[in-house]
């Protein structure tokens, strides 16, 4: 059997820490199954996380979670699509980490709607937890995802 590879993307923001942004582990079938780091919603080109607005002291003022599930759903495309697979479609399974779960689930949701439900019906399994913080102080939501590709 082939052994696991990391995968990482030039297109996609950096991890914050010492880890890969997926590992491919080969399925023998032509597959494989990818294992997408907890991604969040760091944008490429500015390294910055959207929609964050702060107070004079550097703290988080305000943050708009669309705009941050939107860029969180674009980086996990990328992720797969830079590792040999179509994108969102490809994803099996999601593990969703929110904040603040009474103030962003609904609008997670209109967003997740709009990226992972698909057409044909396809939608991938998922689990939404809140945890009470993530590794960056302005980020608010986290994905971490399988796919087959």
């Amino acid at each position: 059997m082939t052994q696991p590879m990391m995968k990482n993307s030039e297109n996609a923001p950096m991890p914050v820490a010492d880890y890969s942004h997926a590992v491919e582990v080969p399925m023998g079938n032509g597959k494989s199954m990818l294992y997408i780091c907890g991604m969040g919603p760091r944008d490429k080109a500015t390294d910055t996380v959207p929609g964050v607005t702060f107070d004079d002291a550097g703290d988080v003022n305000d943050y708009d979670i669309t705009a941050q599930t939107q860029n969180v759903f674009q980086n996990i495309g990328t992720v797969i699509k830079d590792a040999g697979g179509r994108g969102l479609r490809d994803v099996v399974d999601v593990q969703v980490f929110l904040v603040d779960i009474d103030r962003d689930f609904a609008d997670f949701n209109k967003v997740w709607k709009e990226n992972m439900v698909f057409e044909d019906g396809w939608k991938p399994a998922r689990t939404t937890v809140q945890v009470p913080a993530l590794p960056l102080k302005e980020i608010f939501v986290e994905l971490k995802c399988i796919a087959v590709i």
